[in-house]
């Protein structure tokens, strides 16, 4: 099961490279996360850490890459969906968190 689903994501990260990539709106950098609710603001994530999404089709991948000069903790935040744990993502390295499912979809990344 474990090597079909890493043949469909490889296919399908050829075919998004071959077609183009949905990335996060710009909106989720420039505001607090998107959050406009009476509580207070959510904190943001560093801005030199961005972040893509890739649909798959088993649900999508989040590519997280840090461009800072320290180690970054986030949490992927899941709408419709369970958030993910901490992850740490070095300081110039890249992570892909995965989601498999189809009712949750990328909400923003969350400093942890």
């Amino acid at each position: 099961m474990l090597l079909k689903k890493l043949a469909m994501t490889a296919a399908t990260m050829v075919a998004v490279w071959s077609v183009g990539a949905a990335t996060a709106p710009a909106s989720y950098a420039a505001s607090p996360e998107g959050f406009s609710g009476p509580v207070s603001p959510m904190a943001e994530v560093a801005s030199c850490v961005s972040r893509t999404v890739y649909t798959t089709p088993y649900g999508w991948d989040l590519f997280i890459q840090n461009r800072c000069s320290t180690t970054q903790r986030v949490k992927v935040i899941v709408d419709w969906g369970g958030d993910s744990d901490c992850i740490s993502v070095g300081a110039g390295q890249n992570h892909t968190y995965s989601y498999d499912g189809i009712t949750g979809s990328y909400g923003h990344l969350h400093p942890c």
